[in-house]
């Protein structure tokens, strides 16, 4: 009250000096032209000093009380992250900044918004600046109507999609979306610096890469934004967890030897399947391993089974096991030699291609020739030796495999397209079958190229073949993400009973969040692998760097308040109003400009004859 009193008088007094300090000015001005008689100033020189003295000492006046902003007393503004300069100034709220948020000139700092709230209790309302609220805030924001109106998406990766665990030596995928999409490539690099998958964005920014692990273990991959010209843009790491799984086992029957069993089965033992084959050489002879019993008993222990037309014709009663194993969860692989009685046995599953018929080309991916190593291998392919061509020659693209496939597309309503070449063919597809899945892979021959250098090509097939229908194995449980350092994270299940190691051997130990099941929350200060809980139930969970993945990050924020927004309802009608200081700013650039006015109005008039220099309000 005492503090209100002084303000006011202290505004009361000031007025009435510049009060005084005008109306002496206006006196001046007077007695000037009184006694210039003709040689006086111009009229309209006169009245425009007169003018500007109560303009100046109106503006100094609100530079030093600037008046207050009446706002909604129920209503909190939030700058977050990118909140824009302009779009601060021109609110009228009480404006609480977020440690995220660029530094406010009238904003006041407050840790997190629970700490915003608590100091606002008559809150009833939250209008968002910026990107959003960060995870941190979002428990606190709800049950709050909120208004945020999304800000254009930043440029870089704005989504991205990260592998789950998977078995030691499988491939893994990674997915997201870029911006903005014109030209765009991205890569995806190994540990050891090699790129493993090149690929350009898609015209509507999204984008898929292929990977495959080399060990059980951690690894850090990394996915390279390059915009048109080659200039890299932006960079993240890819964490892949890979798991040492007990092998699954797979079961290649085949009606004849030949070289596409050959290269399948030292690929699938490479990959860690434990491999049983057994191909049928005629005259009741059989080739590969020791035969096997056809029961069901054998067969629920098999993850997946490859059969081509030959040996699915020899099975005889054997089929309906083999069928009866695929419903209870195996799946089931058919290969085709080629010929037109492959769509005859496929429609008996529901999967034979419609359309034109016959054998057409399969359109492989290009190849770049941007290492010595592959411009070794585009030469040797030539039967060029690498003397034979000077020093940065230019080459044509490495020669490709002739690779065949059955014409046709598959269509149906529980029929899954998949696999497609470079030009968009499918070239498998797969259906349930009971708890299982039987899928049909319209290349005869993929073992070309294998021979041809394409051995990451081939893998690649018959991975994704083998994925998408193998009886899935139980695997480690999946912290989500991604996680950044210096950001609250949390953990649940298993990974929140036990403490949390960071890179650097820190020990912390996790309290668990009052009210959330077997949950905690965990602030990393490192960026890196980290492990949560001990013995059997230990997880690890990867922390990105605080800068790292900007884009993401703000998408992430936009897309969490937007949908907190939306499940809040709408913003009710604020309660009375409540007063805020105003800024000064505005006030003294007027006061700057009009004593500028001022002296050249004066020095005008001084040259003209004859005012002379005097006190100025």
């Amino acid at each position: 009250m005492m503090s209100a009193l002084s303000t006011l008088s202290a505004e009361r007094i000031v007025a009435a000096v510049l009060g005084l300090a005008v109306l002496l000015g206006w006196v001046r001005l007077a007695l000037w032209q009184r006694g210039a008689g003709a040689a006086g100033a111009a009229h309209w020189r006169l009245a425009a000093l007169a003018a500007l003295q109560p303009l100046v000492a109106g503006a100094l006046f609100l530079t030093l009380f600037p008046p207050a902003w009446q706002h909604a007393a129920d209503e909190l503004v939030v700058a977050t992250a990118g909140t824009p300069r302009r779009a601060a100034f021109a609110t009228r709220g009480r404006l609480v900044a977020l440690p995220e948020a660029p530094r406010l000139d009238r904003a006041e700092a407050v840790p997190d918004l629970a700490t915003a709230l608590r100091r606002h209790p008559a809150t009833r309302r939250l209008v968002v600046l910026g990107q959003g609220l960060a995870p941190r805030d979002l428990d606190s924001a709800r049950g709050l109507p909120i208004v945020h109106t999304s800000p254009a998406e930043p440029p870089g990766i704005v989504a991205l999609a990260l592998p789950a665990p998977v078995a030691a030596g499988a491939a893994f995928s990674v997915a997201g979306r870029v911006a903005p999409a014109a030209g765009a490539r991205v890569e995806l690099v190994d540990p050891a610096g090699r790129v493993t998958d090149r690929q350009p964005v898609a015209a509507d920014g999204t984008f898929r890469l292929s990977g495959t692990t080399r060990a059980a273990g951690t690894a850090r991959f990394a996915l390279r934004l390059r915009q048109p010209g080659g200039r890299l843009q932006e960079e993240a790491d890819v964490p892949v967890l890979a798991v040492a799984a007990a092998k699954p086992r797979l079961l290649i029957l085949a009606g004849a030897p030949g070289p596409e069993i050959k290269f399948l089965r030292r690929w699938a033992s490479d990959a860690g399947f434990a491999v049983q084959t057994q191909i049928a050489a005629g005259g009741g002879i059989a080739l590969g391993d020791a035969p096997i019993a056809l029961t069901l008993s054998t067969l629920n222990g098999y993850a997946a089974a490859i059969v081509d037309e030959r040996a699915w014709a020899g099975l005889g009663t054997g089929r309906s096991t083999l069928l009866e194993a695929v419903r209870g969860g195996m799946g089931l692989v058919l290969r085709s030699d080629g010929d037109e009685g492959t769509r005859a046995w496929w429609r008996g599953f529901g999967l034979a291609p419609a359309g034109r018929g016959g054998v057409v080309p399969v359109v492989l991916p290009e190849v770049a020739v941007d290492t010595p190593e592959a411009l070794a291998l585009a030469r040797t392919r030539r039967g060029i030796g690498t003397r034979d061509v000077p020093e940065g020659s230019d080459l044509d693209d490495p020669v490709l495999p002739d690779v065949t496939r059955l014409g046709g597309k598959w269509s149906g309503v529980d029929v899954v397209p998949f696999l497609a070449d470079a030009g968009g063919n499918p070239l498998a597809a797969w259906r349930p079958l009971g708890t299982g899945r039987v899928a049909a892979f319209a290349v005869p021959d993929s073992y070309p190229l294998a021979l041809s250098g394409r051995a990451d090509l081939f893998a690649d097939w018959w991975s994704r073949l083998l994925g998408a229908v193998a009886r899935p194995a139980d695997g480690p449980a999946l912290i989500a993400g991604p996680f950044w350092a210096g950001e609250r994270a949390v953990l649940c299940g298993p990974a929140a009973a036990g403490p949390v190691v960071q890179p650097d051997g820190t020990v912390t130990t996790l309290v668990r969040d009052r009210g959330a099941d077997g949950c905690a929350g965990f602030w990393s200060t490192r960026a890196g692998w980290h492990q949560a809980g001990t013995g059997g139930a230990a997880q690890v969970f990867y922390v990105h760097p605080a800068e790292a993945i900007p884009a993401l990050r703000a998408g992430r924020d936009r897309t969490a308040t937007l949908q907190l927004a939306r499940g809040a309802g709408a913003a009710p009608q604020g309660r009375g109003t409540d007063s805020q200081p105003g800024s000064p700013w505005p006030w003294f650039g007027l006061w700057l400009a009009g004593c500028g006015a001022l002296w050249l109005l004066e020095r005008s008039t001084r040259g003209r004859g004859g005012m002379r220099a005097g006190p100025v309000a």
